[in-house]
């Protein structure tokens, strides 16, 4: 027994020697190796069960355990897998009771191998002998557990007779050829290691040749290596360009042979102060000698290379030519000294200053300003100089030039300390900045324009001012009466334009000689002059006209007084060598602005025309011109011939504004609004267009379009599954004319998808105040065809109850101007609770045009008004963008949760609106734009009434108006500090608080809304 399993234990020595070419193998192919090791350590095993130990019949022992588990340790799991296969095959063949048992042996054997591998390959350090016999001890434990389940209790003396050899011995030869083969591996991969080593520090001094070679070959710099004597090794092409003669050439000669004699010495020195060591290399400018002949100047580097043991090997030189820089540096130094020259000759004032201000340069010129030299200039700023203003004046245009990144002019009135003249400079100054943006400084350029800037205004006088009277002339007056017109576009106030003409000059020039005219009419200038105000013009056109311009006037009537002046003045006697010289004038006067746009030609024109008119009239007068009845001559028609021009080339449009409940979100309908798209002019409004045809026959066409427009549209949306009515405004006229409701008819026939209720005619109250007898019968006759009425404008006219109650027209439309102004305007919301009482005492419907802002609609609602249309629910837009609105169309969640108020409740109301118009007051005396202010005192505004009444008479609130009265207090508090500091003259910290002041008032409002109660069940019937 004991010498077959000597011979196990050969087998597995054998093993090695063919497991080291296998693992070979697997280092270079590594499927095919691995196949290999696996069919090795399978033969092995094969082997070692060829010479087992009997222990009876069909039941033997061998050491392929041994072999199973290094295969799985040194190979993995295919070898392992591999081995395994071919000894379970092997072992089932040989049969036996004990079959089973073996096989078993061989798959966990080599099971056992693969799971310690790969448990060895997560560890951060690789397996130790220890670990391999603890591995051997492993599969031998478990082969002699799988023997205990031999058949007959076989494998009971195998275990008895041979444990402790499994246990010690074959543990120890598991950990020998684990130990083997993992050394010879590593003694592989450590070549393997080494040789790619040894490639990759070839392959890199390969490459590290071929960049230098590259580098050296194609460099655009020229490069050379030298022996120690000077000659030349190795050149590049591009020194060989620099130089002019070919690398063969150069190679047979030295650099000193080509070096200009007289950089040679300087050249020599450094060469042989590197060869001595003193130095590593040096560089320099040097000319070389080209081989034409000339100099090529370039910058040289030179250093050398030592061999290993330390001694000089060779030189490496870098030659750059700077040929062309050095040439561009010889011109720049020329161009500069020519510069300088021409800056030092010029007389005007030239520097340059840094960024803090202190001079880098200047010319002579400066320095005989300054009565400094340029040396005691230099490096100081302007402070050092001239006067403090002055200089922080110079420092501040420097500013503005760098902000201007640009040139910038200025004027400047300077005195010299050379001579002590003052001179008016005319200075420019200009951002000096490198290529790359960085500021350097402000260069400055001074010239002396006094002579220029005395004779410009000699000649601006000649130009603009009569040469007889000094007034001004033609031109002047021109420009003055431009700016005149701009000035009473801005301030919005009235201009008058007078034209004088002088009644019998021509008889004073005719009896007296010219000079005498001329003494009369510079005497009678003079006077005029002086009957105007400051502000006024007074301008001579040539001969005896003259024009006069009254500014900043409040109305035509203002300037009668002024005129009056002017006619005396230029009535007065002039005595001219002992004669009495006299005459009168005429003046024609027109303003500015007038209905029309006006130029300044056309107002000269005007006060012409008006001129000649005061002639007629009698002379020795004033006459003013007609403009509006000049204006509705030349237009009126033409308006009309182009309103009828549109009509038949269908330029108006309908647009369509949606009418709602504002509480539940319900669309009751839309009403048509007409719009002229004009060609030129764009989308225009009625107010533009309709004025011009009131009470024309052209507004019965129109209203006949918009009618026939309307009703198209209506059944349009029908087809589309839209049910919306539409309501349609009628002028005057139309509804007065006899064939009205025929007309209608006849309308309505022609649209046959309309039902009742689809068409709803507005007509403004004050036109059917005209005949209401008519406006009563029209209204009924309407009414049977399915047609609704409602007046619209409702409060603007003067209709009392009785005509109230003999309309019978469905709804009442409350005045846009009451809607818009209630906010703010107790009057107006007085008048609108009045409509609103009317609308239920006479049981008609009611809706607010005008609700701009959801503000409105709440207050609408809170006085028991639901119906409404405004650009807070939605503009007026073309046909085709309704059904979009509908479909978005959500009322404001505020408008869905806010419920009529009761009546009690409105002093609440009135109060707040009429603290609205307090606070504006507070603010508008704060500000400057009125010049009273309102009661400061607490108990006498509007809230301050109110609260004394409700705690006296109701007590209702009495719990939050005592929280309310101190906030109350403190709004008349701070406005009365706001007033005090306005009159202290503290405007600008008075404005500043009136945020604060806002907001106090809003916190006070939303208390007092937060008072407001619901209405009971009869005040919240339908309005």
């Amino acid at each position: 027994m004991l010498a077959n399993l000597i011979n196990n234990i050969a087998f597995l020595v054998a093993l090695v020697a063919a497991g080291q070419m296998a693992i070979s193998r697997a280092h270079k192919k590594p499927l095919q190796g691995q196949i290999v090791l696996g069919l090795l350590f399978g033969a092995v095993a094969l082997l070692g069960m060829a010479n087992p130990v009997n222990l009876s019949p069909g039941v033997f022992f061998d050491g392929r355990s041994i072999v199973l588990a290094v295969a799985g340790v040194v190979g993995g799991g295919l070898p392992a897998a591999i081995a395994a296969g071919v000894a379970a095959v092997y072992r089932y063949q040989l049969g036996g009771s004990g079959a089973a048992v073996g096989i078993a042996v061989v798959l966990l054997s080599a099971l056992l191998g693969v799971l310690a591998r790969q448990w060895w390959q997560r560890r951060t350090h690789p397996p130790q002998a220890a670990d391999y016999f603890a591995l051997g001890v492993v599969v031998q434990l478990m082969q002699l557990l799988v023997f205990t389940q031999i058949p007959n209790n076989a494998g009971y003396p195998f275990i008895r007779q041979a444990w402790w050899m499994l246990l010690l011995s074959y543990p120890l030869a598991t950990m020998l050829l684990c130990m083997m083969f993992r050394n010879y591996e590593q003694q592989l991969i450590d070549k393997e290691t080494l040789q790619a080593a040894q490639a990759a520090r070839t392959a890199e001094e390969h490459a590290s040749l071929q960049r230098f070679h590259a580098y050296f070959d194609q460099s655009i710099v020229g490069l050379a290596i030298t022996s120690l004597n000077k000659g030349w090794i190795d050149v590049n092409d591009a020194l060989c360009t620099t130089l002019g003669y070919t690398r063969d050439e150069l190679t047979r000669m030295t650099w000193a042979d080509v070096t200009h004699p007289e950089d040679l010495g300087p050249d020599l020195a450094e060469f042989n102060r590197m060869l001595a060591g003193e130095i590593n290399g040096y560089t320099m400018d040097k000319r070389f000698i080209h081989k034409e002949g000339h100099a090529v100047y370039t910058r040289l580097a030179v250093s050398h290379v030592r061999k290993p043991d330390g001694k000089l090997d060779y030189v490496v030189s870098m030659v750059e030519d700077i040929s062309e820089r050095y040439r561009a540096q010889q011109a720049l130094e020329t161009e500069r000294a020519h510069l300088h020259t021409l800056v030092s000759t010029i007389p005007d004032l030239i520097w340059l200053k840094d960024t803090k201000g202190r001079y880098l340069s200047c010319n002579p010129a400066v320095e005989f300003f300054f009565g400094a030299a340029e040396s005691e200039i230099v490096g100081k700023p302007d402070h050092d100089f001239v006067p403090a203003d002055l200089a922080d004046s110079f420092r501040r245009y420097d500013h503005a030039a760098v902000a201007a990144d640009g040139p910038t002019r200025n004027e400047e009135w300077v005195t010299y300390a050379g001579d002590g003249r003052r001179v008016l400079l005319e200075t420019t100054r200009v951002p000096m900045r490198t290529t790359d943006g960085r500021l350097v400084g402000v260069l400055g350029i001074g010239h002396d324009i006094t002579d220029r800037t005395e004779h410009q205004k000699q000649l601006e006088h000649i130009a603009h001012f009569d040469i007889l009277t000094g007034l001004p002339n033609r031109a002047l007056l021109a420009d003055r009466l431009q700016q005149a017109l701009a000035q009473a576009q801005r301030h919005h106030r009235m201009l008058v334009v007078a034209y004088l003409d002088l009644d019998g000059f021509k008889s004073v020039n005719d009896q007296y000689g010219h000079e005498a005219g001329d003494h009369l009419l510079t005497a009678l200038s003079g006077r005029m002059k002086r009957a105007l105000r400051e502000s006024d013009t007074l301008a001579r056109l040539g001969g005896d006209e003259f024009v006069a311009i009254f500014l900043d006037l409040p109305n035509v009537e203002s300037s009668v007084p002024l005129l009056t002046r002017l006619l005396a003045a230029a009535g007065e006697v002039v005595y001219d060598s002992g004669h009495a010289l006299r005459v009168s004038a005429s003046l024609g006067v027109t303003f500015y602005p007038q209905a029309e746009e006006i130029d300044a030609d056309q107002l000269l024109r005007q006060a012409d025309q008006a001129m000649y008119q005061a002639k007629q009239m009698g002379k020795n007068r004033y006459h003013f011109f007609d403009s509006e009845n000049d204006r509705s001559v030349r237009s009126h028609h033409e308006h009309l011939k182009r309103i009828q021009q549109a009509l038949e080339a269908r330029e108006f449009v309908l647009y369509y504004q949606p009418k709602v409940n504002m509480r539940t979100g319900e669309v009751m309908g839309t009403e048509a609004l007409i719009r002229w798209q004009h060609p030129e002019r764009g989308l225009l409004p009625p107010a533009a267009f309709l004025p011009v045809i009131a009470d024309h026959p052209l507004a019965i066409a129109l209203g006949d379009w918009v009618l026939d427009t309307a009703m198209s549209q209506i059944e349009a949306w029908k087809a589309a599954h839209l049910a919306l009515p539409v309501s349609v405004n009628v002028d005057a006229i139309q509804l007065a004319q006899p064939h009205f409701v025929d007309r209608l008819r006849q309308l309505m026939a022609a649209h046959p998808a309309l039902v009742a209720g689809d068409l709803e005619l507005e007509v403004l109250e004050t036109s059917a105040l005209d005949d209401i007898a008519h406006a009563s019968s029209v209204i009924l006759a309407c009414g049977e065809m399915g047609v609704g009425f409602a007046l619209d404008d409702f409060g603007t006219g003067y209709s009392s109850l009785t005509y109230l109650k003999r309309l019978p027209a469905d709804l009442l439309k409350i005045d846009q101007s009451f809607v818009r102004d209630m906010l703010d305007d107790p009057d107006d919301l007085a008048i609108l609770e009045g409509i609103l009482g009317l609308s239920k005492a006479f049981q008609r419907g009611v809706i607010a045009e005008g609700v701009e802002t959801l503000e409105h609609g709440q207050l609408l609602l809170r006085l028991g008004c639901e119906l409404a249309q405004g650009y807070a629910i939605a503009p007026p837009m073309p046909a085709e963008s309704i059904p979009v609105w509908l479909a978005t169309w959500r009322p404001d969640p505020s408008w869905r949760n806010q419920a009529p108020i009761s009546r009690d409740d409105l002093p609440i109301l009135f109060a707040s609106v009429e603290h609205r118009v307090w606070i504006k007051q507070v603010d508008g005396f704060v500000r400057g734009e009125n010049g009273t202010w309102p009661s400061l005192e607490p108990e006498r505004c509007r809230i301050g009434q109110w609260m004394k009444a409700e705690a006296h008479v109701r007590q209702v609130h009495c719990v939050a108006i005592e929280a309310l009265k101190p906030l109350h207090l403190e709004i008349h508090a701070l406005a009365g500090e706001l007033i005090r500091l306005q009159q202290d003259g503290h405007q600008e910290a008075a404005v500043a608080q009136l945020p604060e002041l806002y907001r106090l008032r809003d916190r006070l409002l939303s208390n007092l809304l937060d008072m407001l109660r619901p209405s009971n069940v009869a005040e919240t019937a339908a309005v």
